[in-house]
């Protein structure tokens, strides 16, 4: 009778050879992947299994509600057997939203576990009053066997840009057609620090009687190569991970056609503290500078931007900071929602190229998260943020943020 798999039993038969290896429940991933994710082998002792870094590992995919590791004595060895609940992988992820006067409609649809190798398929279309985009997307966090994942998210259309400065007075407007496409490759290994490379490739087009208007190129071409190092040390507790992590990323822009060469320099850190009663502290921050032209600027948003005026800003010199204080209030067996409450505070430079301002913003928020237990969909919610300096109450809904 197969039974739990603890440190005791590991002490006491840790000698003895790890005969075969069973995978077992409801799931559609390959064998091959999860030998590849937990790192289990036939062949080795007792001794090397750490059940809890199995655990860790497949808890990190986020597609699986249930994680079981046991083992039975056999002649001359044990068996593991690996027991697993997959989430709901395959869904519509319908999207609607009201920011700047602007109605905006979409459906994404999402795989986390495409054909069975732990790979993530996203495709989809949105509309709003500005124009129309297109989005797909391919990520494998490791190819196959190797310590290497890839990434690919290419997207297109027509957007009608409103650039406003700080106060909501329009500077200008222009007509733009966009294609980029970026692939990414991440290397994976036992320690938490992690190098990453990507390129990404930029064309844009815009309206001639407003790049005349603007004195911008009609059409541009960029080649962007970046790299950077990842630091991730986080863990698995329940609905949030635990620990530390951080992002140092440099991103070159080489002109093939109509613009100049630019840089950009990027870090950001967060760290997460469980406290009694599964509450959690996080405490994190980022900052950026770089001279892009000013379509490329960075849309900034999520933790340490939600108090920015309107909800939103593009910039490429900028620096925040946060703090973020998360409780559960109900816990289900099909998820777990919370509330949370937040100060954040920053400078971020914007306006029209020669023009352009400093601006700070600052101020308290709170708002709500739900954790889906049973669906491998990104966790979402809403949040409600007063920028002190404006006097503005910012409402944001977020899919996807991360812990």
């Amino acid at each position: 009778m197969a039974t739990e798999l603890s440190k005791d039993a590991i002490r006491r038969y840790g000698e003895l050879p790890v005969l075969r290896i069973v995978y077992e429940g409801e799931f559609k991933t390959s064998p091959s992947a999860l030998a590849n994710t937990t790192s289990l082998r036939e062949g080795m002792m007792l001794s090397e299994v750490d059940p809890e870094a199995v655990d860790q590992a497949l808890e990190a995919t986020g597609l699986y509600s249930e994680i079981s590791l046991k083992y039975e004595l056999m002649e001359g060895g044990v068996e593991l057997i690996i027991e697993l609940k997959e989430k709901l992988t395959l869904f519509p992820i319908p999207v609607a939203s009201y920011s700047d006067q602007t109605l905006t409609l979409g459906l994404m649809a999402l795989d986390s576990d495409f054909l069975g190798g732990m790979s993530t398929v996203l495709a989809g279309g949105f509309w709003s009053g500005k124009g129309y985009s297109a989005a797909l997307g391919f990520f494998d966090r490791r190819i196959g066997a190797s310590e290497v994942g890839l990434s690919f998210f290419s997207t297109g259309g027509r957007v009608q840009h409103k650039e406003d400065y700080p106060d909501g007075t329009r500077f200008g407007s222009y007509l733009e057609d966009t294609v980029t496409s970026d692939l990414g490759l991440s290397f994976f290994n036992d320690h938490a620090l992690r190098p990453f490379l990507h390129a990404k490739v930029q064309w844009s087009r815009l309206d001639p009687d407003d790049a005349e208007q603007l004195d911008m190129s009609v059409d541009t071409l960029y080649v962007e190569p970046s790299a950077g190092l990842v630091y991730d040390d986080h863990r698995a507790e329940g609905w949030f991970k635990s620990g530390f992590g951080a992002v140092l990323s440099y991103r070159l822009g080489l002109s093939a056609k109509g613009g100049s060469d630019f840089g950009f320099g990027g870090a950001s850190a967060d760290y997460t503290i469980k406290l009694p009663g599964d509450h959690a502290l996080s405490l994190g921050g980022s900052a950026g500078y770089g001279n892009e032209p000013r379509f490329f600027d960075e849309s900034l948003g999520g933790r340490g931007f939600r108090t920015l005026p309107y909800g939103r800003s593009f910039s490429t010199k900028y620096g925040a900071a946060y703090s973020n204080y998360e409780v559960p209030l109900v816990g289900t067996s099909w998820g777990t929602l919370t509330a949370c409450a937040f100060y954040e505070a920053g400078l971020y430079e914007v306006g029209p190229e020669g023009e352009e301002e400093v601006e700070g913003f600052h101020g308290p928020g709170a708002g709500f998260r739900l954790y889906l237990k049973n669906a491998a969909i990104p966790a979402f919610g809403a949040d409600f943020a007063y920028d002190v300096p404006f006097r503005d109450l910012v409402i944001s809904v977020t899919l996807g943020f991360a812990k």
